[in-house]
């Protein structure tokens, strides 16, 4: 059964001449055919991992399983004979490093430096699930600590520092709301008509503070809360600092409370 999942995208490796990637995939192609019982991963990497790499080398890693076998002394030296066999055949530039799994895994678990820049920078000719693995957990930040991880947590931060932003200028917005509420409830309940919210301030103007029913504060306290509302709904207001909504919670608290007395003198 064919799966239609996106596939992981793996970190860009750095650029080699096609040439050289010939002769390492001419390479990989006799390993692979030659110990398909040993060989699990085959990269190509500019990465010194403490080795000196030779001038015009190709620097290929290849690692061997280690934890589905125990490796004798004999597996070893069958091994070294026969990539060196390859390589004669091949290309002398090949400069080869062997890596047990379990080494593998362990600098991983690590986070060995030289490991990590390996992975960041390698060119994966074959591989049976576990370079490729780490590669993706490295690129999504799930290595840490490591400059992909350390990215991931900023951008993280970033994102929040936004989100919180835009909650703080959202809820100014509820207030200006529960303000234009309480507002048409007394208009309302005095027997008014609900203005557009535009013209509360005004409505609330000639109907009680002409007749020294309210505060002349209050008018402007909604006219404060409208131009907070249409700043923030017109894009012109960006950032709200904490003791800027603080200010408007308290007199939006205030309104609503001299709305619901304005109501309850009258009920």
């Amino acid at each position: 059964m064919q799966s239609d999942l996106p596939k992981q995208q793996l970190p860009t490796p750095l650029a080699f001449p096609d040439k050289d990637l010939a002769i390492v995939r001419h390479f990989t192609d006799a390993a692979t055919k030659t110990r398909p019982d040993l060989v699990v991963t085959i990269a190509l990497s500019r990465v010194e991992r403490g080795h000196p790499i030779p001038a015009g080398a190709l620097p290929v890693v290849v690692i061997i399983d280690d934890c589905r076998r125990v490796l004798t002394t004999n597996d070893v030296m069958t091994y070294v004979t026969d990539m060196r066999s390859i390589i004669s055949s091949i290309s002398g530039r090949i400069h080869l490093e062997t890596v047990r799994l379990t080494d593998h895994w362990k600098m991983t678990r690590d986070k060995d430096p030289a490991h990590l820049d390996f992975l960041r920078n390698s060119i994966v000719y074959f591989d049976t699930g576990f370079l490729g693995a780490a590669q993706i957990l490295l690129a999504q930040g799930r290595l840490r600590p490591s400059m992909e991880s350390t990215g991931v947590h900023y951008a993280n931060a970033q994102r929040a520092f936004k989100s919180s932003t835009i909650r703080l200028m959202q809820a100014a917005v509820d207030l200006y709301w529960a303000a234009i509420d309480a507002a048409h409830a007394a208009i309302l309940h005095h027997g008014g008509t609900a203005p557009a919210p535009a013209h509360v301030a005004e409505t609330l103007r000639e109907m009680f503070v002409k007749h020294r029913k309210l505060e002349k504060e209050y008018p402007q306290i909604m006219e404060r809360l409208f131009l907070v509302y249409k700043d923030v709904t017109h894009g012109t207001l960006t950032e709200l600092r904490g003791e800027a909504y603080d200010a408007l919670y308290k007199e939006t608290v205030k309104f609503v409370e001299r709305m619901r007395k304005l109501i309850a003198k009258n009920a």
